[in-house]
């Protein structure tokens, strides 16, 4: 075979056909092409080789030595051209996709999925809104961005549900660590669904608090949790180093949990922003597992 010869991809199918059927009438079947043009082909590759691939009789087809040898390159490259074709079945996802995420998933989890999605698909722009649950839907709403992940409490429904996720007592232990009988509580400024859960919880439980600091975002809670001024009520899979889930040992009630989830706005036809929703369930599959094992 000459260096700037091309073996043709129809030659080596046409070739593995026969190798795994031992038959040219089974191997045309296979195919769909009449065995003449079969045998053209083998004729064809054996004469780019150089070398007798096939030998056939009356009874049986066999392969040479060269031929067994020729077959594993065979599968090689046929499995990388089929792989080429499927990469290139698809249709280029590129373009602006606009992402609001809730701020706690975005403070410990958003990172390694971003990572992931523009690994797969470079030439996108991602615009991404991190925010308190409140501003996330409604920047959904009036169409700021195309998929909002964020929660909402178990008796209210709103999109797809991804995950439960419980919430905890997250800080310093020795914020506790004081005479006062109060609770220093660390929460969201008002309307705030995990502040309203954590209240209802200490009420319940006849635990009196104190607000020890009050912010309109999750990064002032976390600096005041750090320092040691108090306690917030978190989901137990974004507790992290340096803070620490503050256990009931403390006799500090359960505080309930809340809805992870996803939804979209309704003019969203773009297909990147299912293929970001794809890749969020399988996040959200992993953070179920555990939150249930440490529940």
């Amino acid at each position: 075979m000459k260096p700037t010869e091309i073996i043709e991809t129809d030659q080596l199918r046409a070739f593995d056909a026969v190798a795994s059927a031992r038959s040219f009438t089974k191997a045309a079947l296979i195919l769909g092409i009449p065995q003449s043009t079969l045998s053209q082909q083998i004729a064809r590759l054996e004469e780019r080789a150089g070398r007798v691939l096939i030998r056939r009789s009356t009874r049986q087809v066999q392969l040479t030595d060269a031929g067994t040898a020729m077959l594993v390159y065979v599968h090689s490259i046929l499995g990388l051209a089929d792989a080429a074709r499927r990469r290139l079945a698809i249709p280029p996802v590129e373009g602006v996709l606009k992402v609001a995420v809730a701020e706690e998933f975005a403070a410990t989890k958003l990172a390694g999925m971003l990572a992931i999605f523009c690994r797969q698909y470079p030439r996108f722009e991602i615009r991404l809104l991190t925010a308190r649950n409140d501003y996330i839907f409604t920047a959904l709403d009036a169409g700021e961005v195309d998929i909002a992940l964020g929660k909402t409490r178990v008796d209210r429904k709103r999109g797809e549900q991804l995950w439960r996720e419980p919430l905890a007592w997250g800080g310093q232990p020795h914020a506790l660590d004081t005479t006062s009988a109060a609770i220093p509580l660390l929460v969201y400024l008002r309307p705030s669904e995990t502040r309203d859960l954590a209240e209802a919880a200490l009420f319940r439980a006849n635990r009196t608090w104190t607000i020890a600091a009050e912010s309109g975002n999750l990064l002032g809670l976390l600096a005041a949790a750090e320092a040691g001024l108090g306690i917030l009520p978190l989901g137990r899979n974004f507790i992290s180093a340096p803070l620490k889930e503050i256990s009931r040992e403390r006799n500090l009630p359960a505080i309930g949990e809340v809805d992870y989830v996803l939804d979209y706005h309704s003019k969203t036809s773009d297909p990147a922003v299912y293929l970001f929703a794809e890749l969020l369930r399988s996040f959200a599959k992993q953070l179920v597992q555990p939150a249930e094992h440490t529940a």
